[in-house]
């Protein structure tokens, strides 16, 4: 499988979703062995007071891109370690930087400009999901919204990328 496709996010996704609350815990077992720098971000804004309910909206999509990544093998799936997250933390606040704006064009090319990198140079259904999760109810009405919505961001960027050099990998071999 060299690209994801919506039937197989929809896929992983709905596996996710279908999860039982013990089993949702042992998912969350999993993860913290999969993907323990994520997950532990992750973990921390219910630590810091987000609900349960959001909270596992943001858990329920990193298990979904990890469902992906181990479809797609061992590099996609591959732990995500610090310098890795903190480089996409850091591509994650530049975007979030530059869009801060008052000038409504300049808002619109830098809009512009993301969505062709993504349809372009990315998984668009990876930002799909990420979009769809930061909808999910009192989400983005949370205090702590921007961390939430800077860390999402960092990590559909990270899967995004690998998903996006396993499959330029798996075209050169065509």
């Amino acid at each position: 499988m060299s690209i994801v496709s919506t039937t197989e996010y929809a896929r992983a996704f709905a596996r996710q979703k279908s999860l039982s609350d013990t089993d949702w815990v042992a998912r969350c077992d999993e993860l913290a062995q999969q993907q323990r720098v994520l997950f532990l971000e992750m973990t921390t804004f219910l630590r810091d007071g987000l609900p349960l309910e959001q909270s596992r909206c943001l858990i329920d999509y990193l298990s979904t891109l990890q469902f992906l990544g181990c479809e797609l093998g061992t590099s996609a799936s591959a732990p995500v370690m610090l310098p890795e997250f903190q480089a996409a933390i850091k591509r994650s606040l530049q975007f979030f930087h530059a869009i801060k704006t008052d000038d409504r064009p300049h808002f619109d090319r830098m809009a512009q400009a993301w969505h062709e990198s993504v349809v372009t140079r990315t998984k668009p259904l990876v930002w799909a999901g990420c979009i769809e999760t930061l909808r999910q109810p009192g989400l983005l009405n949370h205090p702590l919204t921007e961390g939430i919505v800077v860390t999402i961001y960092a990590i559909a960027d990270v899967f995004s990328r690998r998903f996006e050099e396993f499959s330029a990998k798996d075209r050169q071999r065509v």
